[in-house]
């Protein structure tokens, strides 16, 4: 009884940390590309304005 309750929680646990995990994997890369855009543009901006 006791075992069967472990395993499930340990399934889940582990589940439940992959799928964190992924997500946060996710929305790092999605963070990695929208701080090369924003840095390219902020590189951009930074180069006219000493040329200014």
């Amino acid at each position: 009884m006791v075992s069967v309750l472990v395993r499930h929680f340990v399934m889940y646990y582990f589940a439940s940390t992959l799928y964190s995990f992924g997500s946060w994997e996710i929305r790092r890369k999605a963070r990695e590309l929208t701080d090369i855009k924003k840095g390219d543009f902020g590189l951009l901006h930074h180069t006219q304005g000493r040329l200014v």
